[in-house]
């Protein structure tokens, strides 16, 4: 008899490890969908084109979950950028300012302020985390 017992105790172990691993599974999966939402939806850059928000993706998957945007440029925006020159590949570079046409063979660029698009979501998303667990682990 103790032998039943003792099993069951451990089949129900064995039930509730199912639930909480499917658990922190699905937790972490809509805390993906959250931070994603979260950085497309940011007002801290403006997106002339929509390439940078709509190539911010949840990867992965599971416990490896991660956020990413993978433009050419989204680190430069999420960081910013220090003082530098602007040379021309070949032969001069080519703009417009107030209406006339100016040709240089280089510009010194002043930088970018950081605008942490993807930093704030995985903040907020980090702070919200224990909570969205608690919740998780009660309906067990």
């Amino acid at each position: 008899m103790t032998l039943f017992r003792t099993k069951e105790a451990i089949d129900d172990c064995n039930r509730m490890s199912i639930n909480f691993q499917t658990g922190v599974i699905q937790v972490l999966s809509d805390a993906a969908k959250f931070a994603k939402a979260n950085a497309q939806s940011s007002q801290k850059f403006k997106d002339r084109t929509g390439k940078l928000r709509s190539s911010i993706k949840a990867a992965g998957g599971g416990l490896k979950t991660r956020i990413e945007s993978r433009t050419s440029y989204s680190l430069f925006v999420e960081a910013g950028t220090k003082p530098h020159t602007i040379s021309a590949r070949s032969g001069m570079l080519s703009f417009v300012i107030a209406g006339r046409r100016i040709f240089k063979r280089s510009v010194k660029h002043p930088g970018t302020a950081p605008r942490p698009f993807m930093g704030d979501a995985a903040e907020i998303t980090e702070y919200m985390l224990p909570e969205w667990m608690e919740r998780m682990v009660s309906k067990l």
